[in-house]
């Protein structure tokens, strides 16, 4: 599993950074480490020496991260990139790593990688990674019960296979509700089955919003992926009924759009 942290390496960026290097500590990989920084053309023409500064001063903040990550037995790369739209940086550098999955913050400081319930840059970036983007405020690792809440126009191949895969680095169970009709749960079994860990079909829910919230205690599920169809990622951001939905749970939560190719 080839795994991308995104990190501006702020007080809103720890639980994200733990979690990563907790993920690749697990998956027995290496762990890719990218700082956006915003560029603007006309300042580093003027100021040079300034914007230069400012990446070295991004890189050292890098480099302690992949020395807390090496510590820890973790093998780990930093890159620092810069453009007007950080998004799209990081985007750029998932398609460039291959990453199978793309941890980053799920809130933070208003204007940059935050909003109040999911960051604006975050919301971008899990509109437009082709994939999975796991999302988190600071929770630990999970460690009781994976669900997957599957869409009908997700892809539910990738989420299925992610799902598996990230409840087999936890040796926890995953349970999957399905919005999108009976062949959904056949497809996640196939999948826990081929990653050794137990599954459970749950009863269908309605849709895909903040009513499901309660369904994550109940099943005492700690981690939540979610399938979604285009129709979840349009204008470029996250739907409103799924930002609440992910707004509304403590948990980490991965976002696998229709776009994601299978982890």
């Amino acid at each position: 599993m080839h795994i991308l942290l995104a990190t501006e390496r702020t007080r809103f960026d720890v639980g994200a950074e733990r979690l990563a290097i907790e993920l690749a500590k697990r998956a027995q990989t290496a762990l890719h480490v990218v700082l956006p920084l915003v560029g603007n053309p006309e300042y580093q023409v003027v100021t040079p020496e300034r914007a230069a500064a400012e990446e070295g001063k991004a890189r050292a903040a890098l480099e302690q991260l992949a020395e807390q990550a090496r510590a820890a037995g973790v093998p780990a790369s930093i890159h620092v990139r810069e453009g007007e739209e950080p998004w799209r940086e990081i985007v750029d550098e998932a398609r460039e790593r291959q990453a199978d999955l793309l941890v980053l913050r799920r809130v933070g400081k208003r204007g940059v990688l935050a909003r109040l319930v999911v960051g604006e840059m975050v919301s971008q970036v899990a509109a437009h990674a082709a994939v999975p983007v796991l999302m988190v405020a600071d929770a630990p690792m999970w460690s009781r019960r994976v669900l997957a809440v599957i869409e009908a126009q997700a892809d539910v191949d990738a989420t299925a296979r992610i799902a598996a895969r990230l409840a087999a680095l936890a040796r926890v169970p995953l349970a999957a509700i399905a919005l999108g009709g009976d062949a959904t749960a056949p497809i996640v079994a196939q999948s826990a089955h081929v990653h050794g860990v137990a599954f459970e079909a749950l009863p269908a829910a309605a849709a895909l919003d903040a009513s499901l919230a309660p369904r994550l205690n109940d099943v005492q599920a700690d981690l939540l992926v979610l399938g979604v169809g285009a129709a979840q990622l349009a204008h470029g951001r996250i739907d409103s009924a799924v930002e609440a939905l992910i707004g509304a749970i403590a948990c980490p939560a991965v976002l696998v759009g229709a776009h994601a190719r299978p982890g």
